[in-house]
C-alpha cells in the first residue's frame, strides 16, 4: 500500500518531468507553454491506458465483478490517489503557462479563474480523493 503510493508519487510526476525535458530537448522551437500542455496529456494518456488495462485485468480474473475482490482494485486505488494530486497541480500548472503567454502576472487572480473555469475538474478530483478512494478501500 505504502510502496504503491509512493511509486504513484513518483511515477506521475517523474514522467511529466521526463516528457517535458524530452519535448523541450526535441521541439526548442515550441514554447515552455506547448511543452507542458502536450506533457501533461502525455501522462493523462499513460494513466488512462494504465486504468483501463488494470480495468481490463480484473474483469477477466473475477468470476463476479460485484462480489469478488481483486489484488489489482486495491492496489491501483494506491496508485490513483497521487495521480489526481498530480493531475490538478498540472491542470493549474497549464493554467498559469496560459495566462504567462498573454502577458498576465501570476497571482491571486489566476488562481481563482482557474478555479472559476475549472469547477466541474476540481469537483471529479475532490470526489474521487476523498469518497471513492475510501469505498474502494472499504473504509
Amino acid at each position: 500500500m505504502l510502496l504503491t503510493l509512493a511509486l504513484g508519487s513518483l511515477f506521475f510526476p517523474g514522467l511529466f518531468a521526463l516528457c517535458t525535458w524530452g519535448l523541450r530537448r526535441a521541439r526548442p522551437a515550441w514554447s515552455d507553454s506547448d511543452c507542458v500542455m502536450i506533457s501533461t496529456r502525455l501522462v493523462s494518456s499513460v494513466q488512462a491506458v494504465l486504468a483501463t488495462g488494470s480495468g481490463i485485468v480484473i474483469i477477466r480474473s473475477c468470476s463476479d465483478v460485484i462480489t469478488d475482490r481483486h489484488w489489482l482494485a486495491r492496489e491501483y486505488v494506491w496508485f490513483l490517489i497521487p495521480y489526481m494530486i498530480y493531475d490538478s497541480y498540472a491542470m493549474y500548472l497549464c493554467e498559469w503557462y496560459r495566462t504567462r503567454d498573454q502577458n498576465h502576472r501570476h497571482s491571486l487572480t489566476t488562481f481563482r479563474n482557474f478555479l472559476s473555469k475549472n469547477r466541474l475538474m476540481i469537483a471529479h478530483h475532490a470526489v474521487i480523493l476523498f469518497a471513492l478512494v475510501p469505498v474502494a478501500q472499504g473504509i
